[in-house]
């Protein structure tokens, strides 16, 4: 008669596994920077998520009016259109890798709720040598365009997240193992990103949202500003912007066929929208994107 193995060797989806499954993280840019004392670093703009890995040195973080201090085996995770700064104060220089990532926008905001992105993640000490080993080894084989190199950034960033989970759990997981997500702010913020994903080109108002939610204005904005930290037609120009930037970075659409695509009444009401928030034309940008898309393929 064939033993069946005990039921503690049974391995169970424990409800912070259940949780980080569901995102489906997708690695864009990978680099390795170095700078110099009182370096002041801007990000102005952010369109991605973004993760740093601080190797040597310290830096100040600003946002929000709030300011962090890092120094080596830290990490930063910071969402999209998030305002901070970063300034280099250590005698020495300081360097770091950076993984630019992206989540389908779908999964967007339960992620930027679970891991409390309303304000950047500063994590002191949070890497081991075994990781700043692999994170190093990850990045030569990037540089090297090894084979499964995209496969293990993405055992990377999953592992981050595993870790940096596991701090903030007492804050996401109730006494009962469940994660609190059952807010009607976030209920109305998934329905209006889910009418976007419905209508990629359409030129949807906040009038289309409050309409399709039948909602007021003033309670939309109440629970876009709770969840996201943004205004819902900040939401959505960053929405569409995220769109129309694959678009100039991955397919051979002309501009006045991107323009034309999401409804826009001219190139020129096109390029005015897309400079006001980039501070640079289209063109320039779709330059710029593949210029460093090249460098860090090298």
């Amino acid at each position: 008669m064939k033993k069946s193995l005990p039921t503690n060797y049974l391995i169970q989806k424990d409800p912070l596994s259940d949780l980080l499954s569901k995102f489906n993280f997708s690695p864009i840019f990978f680099f390795y920077a170095l700078h110099n004392q009182k370096s002041l670093l801007k990000n102005d703009i952010l369109t991605h998520f973004k993760i740093s890995f601080l190797i040597t040195g310290s830096i100040k973080v600003l946002c929000n009016s709030i300011s962090y201090e890092l120094g080596p085996k830290s990490i930063l995770l910071v969402p999209p259109s998030l305002l901070h700064t970063i300034e280099c104060i250590s005698p020495e220089p300081v360097t770091f890798y950076t993984i630019y990532f992206d989540l389908p926008l779908q999964q967007r905001a339960e992620f930027i709720e679970l891991f409390k992105l309303q304000q950047v993640q500063c994590i002191s000490t949070f890497l081991s040598d075994f990781t700043l080993k692999f994170i190093e080894d990850k990045y030569n084989d990037f540089l090297k365009k090894e084979q499964l190199t995209y496969q293990s950034i993405k055992i990377l960033i999953d592992n981050c997240m595993l870790k940096l989970l596991k701090v903030i759990q007492n804050d996401i997981v109730s006494t009962h193992g469940e994660y609190r997500h059952q807010y009607s702010e976030e209920k109305t913020v998934l329905k209006c990103i889910g009418y976007l994903d419905d209508n990629p080109y359409k030129n949807v108002t906040v009038e289309d949202l409050c309409e399709h939610c039948a909602l007021s204005q003033s309670y939309l904005y109440r629970c876009f500003i709770s969840y996201l930290n943004s205004s819902p037609k900040q939401f959505i120009t960053t929405y569409r912007l995220n769109k129309i930037e694959v678009d100039l970075l991955q397919s051979t659409k002309s501009i006045s066929e991107i323009a034309n695509q999401y409804g826009y009444s001219s190139v020129y009401a096109f390029s005015n929208s897309f400079k006001s928030f980039y501070h640079m034309s289209p063109r320039d940008f779709r330059k710029q994107l593949s210029n460093k898309k090249k460098k860090f393929a090298l």
